[in-house]
């Protein structure tokens, strides 16, 4: 339980971190982030999959921990493995739109929006995981809810035009991604609790990192041509950041 809450604490402070990473990115480019978007989701899984792959090796080489099965699983890709890609598509899919929502927004207004994939989480959890919320615990979500929509009411209203199209491309942003963010990481959390329990905690985590980066691949840009572009201490912080964030995730 200390664990999780640890785990969730740090996720709190590194979510809010990347706004203002993405804020400070874009006015050191004119209201522009300068990296190509796509290529830092890659390089974001690919870390994470190393991470996954340098902490099962050290786990390999406890005297404890070498078991045939173990070895069975990284030598290996079962049917089981392939359930795997689905939720790493739908979070390449999600930090995407991430980044493209934080194009458009400020700090405050990504964060309140981006908490709207709490709403999506519970419905998912209730429906899919049997996970029951207490009425006060559903009524915190209602209050979400009508904080969001007060917050969106009272924007000011001597705002240009392509602001307020911006702010509101970048609301719809999130709002879609909440629905995505909530049934992945539904999906993730069956995954990484019920499917194949004699598997490595990391090892799943390696799975999902490895179809993220397969996934990711297509739409990014080969270093050599262009895809480092833009890629300075603020960019590389953010992906690092992306890439501990991630791994937050998977413990709380």
């Amino acid at each position: 339980a200390l664990q999780q809450l640890a785990a969730a604490l740090t996720l709190t402070c590194f979510a809010t971190s990347q706004a203002v990473l993405v804020e400070v990115s874009k006015r050191q480019s004119n209201g522009a982030v300068r990296f190509h978007m796509p290529s830092a989701v890659l390089y974001t899984e690919l870390l994470k999959l190393c991470v996954c792959i340098v902490v099962l090796a050290v786990q390999k080489l406890r005297p404890s921990d070498r078991s045939a099965s173990d070895i069975g699983y990284l030598s290996q890709l079962s049917w089981s493995s392939w359930t795997y890609a689905v939720p790493a598509a739908m979070f390449v899919a999600q930090n995407n739109l991430v980044f493209l929502a934080m194009a458009r927004l400020d700090p405050p207004t990504f964060q309140l929006w981006a908490c709207f994939k709490l709403i999506p989480a519970g419905i998912f959890a209730r429906l899919l995981l049997g996970q029951r919320r207490t009425k006060v615990q559903w009524w915190a979500l209602v209050l979400l809810v009508l904080g969001m929509a007060t917050t969106k009411l009272a924007l000011p209203a001597a705002d240009s035009a392509v602001a307020a199209s911006k702010a509101a491309q970048g609301i719809f942003i999130l709002v879609c991604n909440g629905w995505l963010s909530g049934f992945s990481g539904v999906s993730n959390e069956w995954l990484i609790k019920v499917q194949d329990p004699n598997m490595p905690f990391m090892l799943k985590n390696a799975h999902i990192y490895f179809f993220g980066a397969l996934v990711a691949a297509p739409t990014a840009m080969a270093p050599w041509d262009g895809g480092l572009d833009g890629f300075g201490p603020t960019a590389v912080s953010i992906v690092c950041l992306n890439a501990v964030t991630g791994l937050s995730v998977s413990f709380v």
